[in-house]
């Protein structure tokens, strides 16, 4: 239950923060925000939890945007053209990107084929 909570409010957040025509983004528990296509300063007080990593990406009116936990060994992922919210499984000590699972450039469903459903 907590799991959905948590994704619910990450895209209230992804909903919530403009983004270029086409840009990326990944937030972690130090501030940290690295993003490609618009300035940063957009994004940089948004802090996630302790070892939590969200990574979003965004193509004018679509999106993807998955969210994990460094302890834990799933990451969730919704895009702008689903109603579910998706999992994939990933080694506990290792974040989304680490493992190959951020949606990259797509921004849209198709970042997460292949992953099991809610």
């Amino acid at each position: 239950m907590k799991k959905i909570l948590f994704m619910a409010l990450i895209l209230c957040f992804v909903l919530s923060v403009p983004i270029a025509a086409f840009a990326e983004a990944m937030f972690n528990e130090n501030g940290t925000t690295a993003t490609i296509n618009h300035s940063p300063s957009v994004l940089s007080e948004y802090k996630t939890s302790k070892n939590v990593e969200v990574y979003v990406t965004s193509a004018q009116q679509s999106y993807a945007a998955t969210a994990d936990h460094l302890n834990g060994n799933r990451v969730f992922g919704a895009a702008s053209g689903d109603s579910v919210i998706k999992w994939a499984a990933k080694q506990k000590g290792q974040h989304a990107d680490d493992a190959g699972l951020n949606p990259g450039s797509t921004s849209d469903s198709s970042a997460f084929s292949g992953w099991s459903q809610l």
